[in-house]
């Protein structure tokens, strides 16, 4: 994996009066991004939003504009899918992020499914749940871990109206715990539980989830600056245009949208991809590298350049640390907010 600060001189500068800068520009540009899809790095989303982002950035003429690709591995989600033996209904489940390597992959597992409610021991009490599906309430921390210590083969969670990041990161384990979770949209969740709640239903669940070798970019440009006195300062400003989800297939990453849309004031504007962020150290003279790459060119010595970067913290947290996801998210609803 290269990281390199070159890396981190992605660049978007925008006028004051770019429709970027306004709140009209500021919404347009959200409500579009918002739109693509997932957009972890490697999922179809973030690849679309790298094309926006290089396109508006040769659009309003910026010089060198680089468009940098990295691998990277991601937790792909195939789909999953409930279904209740009785009635033949059936519902999409989205696999959750994994358990350190461990993805929810299930092979069509056929049992029954009970409601665990919050996840606390009284909910389970004088109940069986040895090989069952438990059905949960999202915002129940990290209490899915005591129904797995009950013996239950997975976890399907009702998505909640709002929710949390911290609620989100108790969602998987740091250790490759073989339990898969997964992701109900919360109509189908909600007639689920009331199902539920008379008795045990026998149901067929299967999901899959694979770690896959990825391709994401890190988008750079340089804008000119004018004053001779600053001529050996170099100003770097950096903003996502990917997202992060614990549901990696629903990240629409509304929130980290906003940084691209506007920036620094609404005087100017950075944008690009997405995984060497924070490695550059301060910018003095010569652009500095990361460990094991090669430097960059000093700075210009007549009038100074303003760099702005955008790199993605989804496709840094999936370089570095691929256990841990940065953002909680979640469908409609819910995870608009936080995603």
């Amino acid at each position: 994996m290269r990281f390199s600060a070159y890396y981190i001189v992605c660049v978007l500068a925008l006028t004051a009066t770019s429709g970027w800068a306004r709140e009209d520009g500021v919404r347009q540009t959200v409500a579009y991004l918002s739109s693509l899809g997932s957009r972890v790095s490697g999922y179809p989303g973030a690849a679309a939003a790298a094309d926006w982002v290089e396109r508006r950035m040769r659009a309003i003429g910026l010089a060198e504009v680089v468009r940098e690709p990295f691998a990277i591995t991601v937790p792909i989600d195939r789909g999953g899918e409930l279904l209740l033996t009785d009635s033949g209904e059936r519902h999409v489940l989205y696999g959750l992020w994994p358990n350190l390597v461990r993805t929810p992959t299930l092979p069509e597992y056929a049992g029954e499914m009970i409601y665990g409610g919050d996840g606390e021991w009284d909910d389970y009490a004088g109940r069986e749940l040895q090989g069952r599906v438990v059905l949960m309430e999202f915002n129940s921390w990290s209490r899915w871990l005591q129904a797995a210590s009950l013996g239950a083969r997975a976890i399907v969670f009702i998505e909640p109206e709002e929710t949390t990041r911290s609620q989100a990161m108790a969602k998987y384990s740091t250790a490759p715990l073989d339990i898969p979770r997964f992701w109900i949209a919360r109509a189908a969740g909600l007639r689920l539980k009331e199902r539920l709640l008379d008795r045990p239903t026998p149901v067929v669940l299967k999901g899959r989830m694979d770690w896959q070798r990825e391709t994401a970019w890190n988008i750079w440009g340089r804008f000119p600056g004018t004053d001779p006195a600053l001529a050996d300062e170099t100003i770097i400003i950096e903003s996502y245009y990917d997202g992060m989800s614990v549901v990696p297939a629903l990240a629409p990453a509304a929130e980290a949208t906003s940084g691209i849309a506007a920036s620094g004031a609404g005087r100017a504007f950075s944008a690009a991809s997405s995984a060497a962020a924070g490695r550059a150290g301060r910018y003095r003279g010569a652009f500095p590298s990361a460990a094991g790459n090669r430097p960059l060119p000093r700075a210009p010595r007549s009038p100074p350049s303003l760099l702005r970067q955008a790199d993605g913290r989804a496709a840094q947290a999936q370089a570095l640390h691929l256990h841990r996801p940065d953002e909680s998210v979640g469908g409609a609803g819910a995870l608009e907010q936080y995603a």
